[in-house]
């Protein structure tokens, strides 16, 4: 029988990590351990690209979809909303350079204008 410690390590061993101390950080990453006959799937995502909830639901439908074998799960999905028009937020920018600047000081920066601007003026 493993302890609480033992058992949280090999847990741990099972999520995948995310290096996102550098850009471009990574945003998501999967890992298939298999065992005798069964296999688990951990899976780390950036909260940019995805929140608990939403991958929950989504981890939530691709099981069910599993089970039955019968392609999207009906279920899970009827209840998803995909309108992004729906999210309106005009401080987005700000909110995210001020989130950024306060708990990732020392993450590196690209400026999208600057990268864009040069994609042009030389005509990649």
């Amino acid at each position: 029988m493993l302890n609480p410690v033992q058992h949280w390590n090999e847990f741990k061993a099972l999520v995948p990590c995310l290096d996102i101390g550098r850009l471009p950080a990574p945003v998501l990453s999967v890992q298939v351990t298999g065992f005798e006959g069964r296999f688990a799937v951990g899976i780390s995502a950036h909260h940019m690209l995805v929140d608990g909830c939403a991958l929950w639901l989504f981890m939530k439908a691709w099981a069910e979809s599993c089970r039955t074998n019968n392609g999207p799960a009906a279920s899970v999905s009827a209840g998803l909303c995909f309108d992004w028009t729906v999210v309106r937020y005009p401080q987005s920018q700000e909110f995210c350079r001020r989130c950024i600047k306060t708990f990732a000081p020392s993450l590196p920066t690209v400026s999208i204008f600057c990268v864009l601007y040069e994609l042009i003026r030389f005509g990649i």
